[in-house]
């Protein structure tokens, strides 16, 4: 569907307007389930996302902070066998091939996945390869990955739990899954300017980034900050995704606990009693700008130390609390992180 929508079948236009909300539709037909998946990965084939020009520099500033709250160590990576789930332009995929991973990248995007092998070779990297394949549905033998990594995608995929549930299948046991999604709390603001910019843009994806330009301009400031390849493409992003769907704490974790998952860790923490550590460690200042927050700082004061390695699972009022000061803080996305069994799983 390239860029724009337009000139897509009426019925094709109808249903990605109908399923482009930010609620989990449970009852997704396959002709929606075909073009929303259709639909996202033309649009990230148009404009590959991230697409930053120092992929490893852009993923170090990010890795320290969000593996150490997720209970990861190099332990979990390093000379192991790493699926990065939804790899995009590569930036993590090349992050822990740098550290001495065996690294699978896999997207549906065939422009993301040239971009992520060019910089691959450019930087001299070993033990690295990208492959065509759908997070729903990889095609990869069971357990064939230590560790699995997937931010920022399931929450554009038609079935975010029937992806949760193939990576769980592709790790083996006493491994890792550590994914990324929207949070239905801290995400809602910008899903109201995503809402707006479809509205008045309609079905043209360039109009929906014309329409968030004008609307947010302090917002299209901060989004083109920082070299990328291609300049638009956190606009894109942004304003113009067909699809997205918006997840709770709590949501997630009972997805773990279908699958057998048992809890690691959480970035942004999880618990209130978590956030001494993470204001006190020596990356926080160079984490996202809604992370380095007052409100966090505050909320450091207020609670105790967590002295434990092992961070326990969030209480329902935990999640609330952790949650409301996601959504003042601005902090749209979480990851969570959990083992697999060495049992295996139900």
């Amino acid at each position: 569907m390239g860029g724009e929508l337009a000139g897509a079948p009426k019925e094709v236009a109808m249903i990605l307007r109908r399923h482009s909300h930010a609620t989990r539709d449970e009852t997704t037909t396959p002709a929606a389930f075909r073009a929303i998946q259709s639909a996202v990965v033309g649009m990230y084939s148009r404009h590959p996302s991230p697409s930053r020009k120092d992929k490893l520099e852009f993923a170090s500033t990010r890795m320290e902070l969000r593996l150490r709250f997720c209970g990861v160590s190099g332990e979990d990576y390093v000379g192991r066998d790493v699926l990065d789930a939804g790899c995009g332009t590569g930036e993590y995929s090349c992050w822990f091939a740098s550290r001495g991973s065996r690294v699978t990248g896999i997207d549906l995007s065939d422009e993301s996945l040239k971009e992520a092998q060019a910089y691959a070779r450019a930087a001299g990297l070993k033990g690295i390869r990208f492959v065509k394949q759908s997070v729903l549905q990889s095609g990869f033998p069971d357990e064939s990955f230590d560790f699995v990594y997937c931010t920022g995608v399931l929450h554009h995929t038609p079935d975010p739990f029937r992806g949760l549930t193939e990576l769980t299948r592709l790790v083996r046991p006493g491994g890792k899954i550590l994914v990324s999604l929207y949070n239905s709390f801290g995400f809602a603001p910008r899903e109201l300017r995503r809402q707006l910019t479809l509205r008045l843009g309609g079905e043209r994806l360039e109009e929906r980034v014309h329409w968030g330009r004008r609307l947010f301009p302090f917002t299209t400031r901060r989004l083109l900050e920082g070299p990328r390849n291609d300049p638009e493409a956190a606009l894109y992003d942004y304003f113009a995704i067909p699809h997205e769907t918006l997840h709770s704490l709590g949501e997630v974790l009972r997805w773990f606990d279908q699958l057998g998952l048992e809890y690691v860790g959480s970035f942004a923490p999880a618990r209130a009693r978590d956030y001494p550590a993470l204001v006190g460690h020596r990356a926080y200042k160079k984490v996202d700008r809604p992370l380095y927050s007052p409100i966090l700082a505050l909320l450091a004061r207020l609670s105790s130390l967590s002295t434990s390695p092992e961070f326990e699972r969030p209480g329902p009022l935990s999640r609330l609390l952790v949650q409301i000061v996601w959504l003042l803080c601005g902090i749209g996305v979480f990851c969570l992180c959990g083992r697999k069994p060495r049992v295996g799983y139900a």
